[in-house]
């Protein structure tokens, strides 16, 4: 029952869109756009720490030989959401936004007293900017006007498996594929350019961490972890 409850939670984990308009930074123009946190709750509240942090049931992704916190007969979920509220200008220019998506969907279960399981999804990159430029036409007095609008962004879709080799000394591995699709189009009054760029790429991540306690009421945790250089190839498509 608990492979059948993980390959069917997995399965609904891997189909959830988390695509949306994460930012309107005109600095997402550039590359992949805007790098996400991807930051899980506790991570977050201590300024991204996790490789070598470890809390009972809790479901890190910065290392997945923390996964090993999971008791027996437990199933842990774990989600967030960010809002954010920016305010850009541009001489006497102003605009404000209020954006929001989802930081992290993600489970977790112990499968067997050695081996726990997690899967999830996390937002990698976000892209979304609206810019207008007004340029003028050779050779008169008239400008015309251009509108560049971008949207999408990237994903992480894993798969982590987690040993406790020793009961202070854990292994893991996050199989995970990244994809997603980025929109950019340029608009004017005689024509419109759309272009459209995808990629699903998959990579690999290991983590190890080791656990002790000095007392009852101090203990130190140190982590690692590591994977091979990935390249993230665009498929680029114009119309």
């Amino acid at each position: 029952m608990r492979y059948i409850l993980l390959i069917s939670i997995i399965s609904a984990v891997c189909v959830i869109p988390v695509y949306g308009q994460s930012t309107t930074s005109p600095y997402s123009l550039f590359g992949i756009g805007e790098i996400s946190a991807g930051s899980y709750g506790e991570n977050a509240g201590m300024g991204g720490v996790g490789i070598g942090f470890r809390q009972m049931n809790m479901l890190n992704s910065a290392n997945p030989a923390s996964l090993t916190t999971i008791v027996p007969q437990t199933l842990v979920f774990s989600g967030s959401f960010f809002g954010m509220y920016s305010s850009y200008w541009s001489g006497s220019m102003t605009d404000k936004k209020l954006t929001g998506n989802i930081e992290h969907l993600a489970v977790g279960v112990r499968l067997s007293p050695r081996f726990v399981a997690s899967a999830g999804v996390v937002p990698l990159t976000s892209v979304g900017y609206t810019i207008t430029k007004d340029s003028p036409i050779e050779g008169s007095t008239q400008t015309i006007s251009t509108r560049f609008d971008g949207s999408g962004g990237l994903s992480k879709v894993y798969l982590s498996l987690a040993w406790s080799i020793t009961p202070r000394l854990s292994m893991g591995v996050n199989g995970a594929i990244a994809t997603g699709r980025i929109e950019h189009t340029e608009y004017t009054e005689y024509w419109t350019i759309e272009r459209s760029e995808s990629v699903t790429r998959p990579y690999a991540e290991l983590g190890l961490q080791y656990h002790n306690r000095f007392n009852d009421k101090v203990g130190y945790t140190i982590g690692i972890v590591g994977g091979l250089k990935t390249k993230l190839p665009m498929e680029g498509k114009l119309e």
